[in-house]
């Protein structure tokens, strides 16, 4: 992974940008290597000197504390919507450095899946993820 990140790196600011990655999670009949993979994402990030968005950090935090939230979508893969606003809010955190105010989960489709209790709960585990230096 450093390597292409490294080579990636170079084009994106040969252009005057500056490389994010995505730090993403385990597969849920995977999920205790969730910290290996946050561990690979961290050193790459370090060493190559790129942001890093720690989604999956924020992933394992909220499966800890609320794991009853279910974040996986049934190929227990990819992000369900709660899963997905999770990382949108971590993105908005780490982007515009502070916490998501003001979007709640009942203004975008998909709410009926969830309360608009946890979509508080997901906006603050996202900040307390960023503030963390995770």
């Amino acid at each position: 992974m450093r390597e292409y990140v490294t080579l990636f790196d170079e084009e994106i600011r040969s252009r005057g940008a500056k490389t994010v990655l995505y730090m993403t999670w385990a597969r849920r009949h995977q999920w205790e290597r969730n910290a290996e993979l946050g561990a690979v994402y961290e050193s790459t990030g370090e060493a190559v000197g790129t942001i890093v968005v720690p989604v999956g950090v924020a992933w394992q935090r909220l499966m800890a504390e609320w794991p009853e939230v279910g974040l996986h979508d049934k190929d227990d893969s990819h992000p369900n919507f709660a899963g997905t606003f999770l990382a949108a809010c971590v993105f908005y955190s780490v982007l515009f450095g502070r916490r998501v105010e003001g979007v709640d989960a009942g203004d975008l489709a998909g709410v009926e899946r969830f309360g608009v209790g946890v979509a508080e709960v997901l906006r603050r585990m996202a900040w307390e993820s960023v503030r963390s230096g995770a």
